[in-house]
């Protein structure tokens, strides 16, 4: 915030020179005048934008802090036996499964979004819940024709990877 105010400071110091020097000079024709008058506003106007840019930017690319335990963000989906293995990732990815336990038992699953299982597959989040007792992970998410809840057990879960055995899917559809 320093580094900003400081920088402001600077940025206005700049401008009141530029703008308050004198321009006027009886050898000066209006059109050069005018060119001036073009130059400064074309200056002011880069420094606003640049500094706006500069100074609104925030780091929003999605990546979830890495948490221990169940919370976070598990891609790469294997199945393995009767096993599904999940490797712990920081975001979504665009055009695979995943599934994103957050605080609260909020969860996103990142799934077909569509009845088409055949390429190329659109995926799309869904909003849904979740609760852990034991390790037994209990979730019901919503998908394209309703609701879907699904009964895990958490067979290991590491920092990088979750292995669970599915023990239900029930899929609800909702009337049209």
């Amino acid at each position: 915030m320093k580094a900003l105010i400081k920088s402001l400071l600077i940025l206005a110091k700049f401008l009141i020179t530029f703008f308050l020097k004198a321009t006027k000079n009886d050898k000066i024709t209006s059109h050069e005048q005018f060119y001036l008058y073009m130059k400064k506003t074309f200056y002011l106007g880069f420094a606003i934008l640049f500094f706006s840019v500069l100074y609104s930017c925030k780091k929003t690319d999605n990546q979830l802090p890495v948490p221990e335990g169940l919370e976070g963000v598990w891609s790469n989906r294997v199945v393995e036996n009767s096993f599904v293995k999940f490797d712990r990732t920081t975001t979504l990815p665009k055009d695979d499964y995943a599934i994103a336990f957050q605080e609260n038992q909020v969860l996103v699953e990142r799934k077909n979004a569509g009845w088409c299982g055949t390429p190329p597959i659109t995926y799309g989040n869904f909003q849904g819940s979740w609760t852990e007792n034991d390790s037994i992970i209990k979730i019901t998410v919503d998908n394209w024709s309703g609701l879907a809840d699904y009964e895990w057990k958490i067979i290991s879960i590491t920092e990088n990877h979750l292995y669970i055995l599915p023990l239900s899917e029930n899929y609800r559809t909702t009337g049209d």
